[in-house]
């Protein structure tokens, strides 16, 4: 299972930095997580080093329910801002 970062993300770039595996990019809103790369730091560090480096603990074990609950609040009209793989949850992109 790969990490995934949230809503709480400060775009600080420390996550990104500390991936021995180069799976954190910034998006358009906030870093995001390549769960394709994404290797939990397995064989790297007892800990991931992203949820290691994040200052506001956006960082965290992927979760459906988070991710089901970013998808309804799209669907409301709220302005996405998980992204999985470079794209908005639910397959909505809102622009700027």
């Amino acid at each position: 299972m790969s990490y995934m970062i949230t809503a709480e993300c400060v775009n600080c770039s420390a996550c990104e930095q500390e991936c021995p595996v180069q799976a954190i990019s910034a998006a358009a809103d906030q870093y995001v997580i390549d769960p394709n790369v994404c290797v939990d730091c397995e064989g790297y560090f007892e800990e991931a080093r992203c949820k290691w480096a994040c200052p506001v603990n956006a960082c965290i074990p992927e979760r459906e329910t988070y991710l089901a609950r970013a998808a309804t609040m799209i669907v409301k009209g709220v302005r996405p801002v998980i992204f999985k793989n470079g794209d908005s949850v639910g397959g909505k992109v809102l622009s700027d």
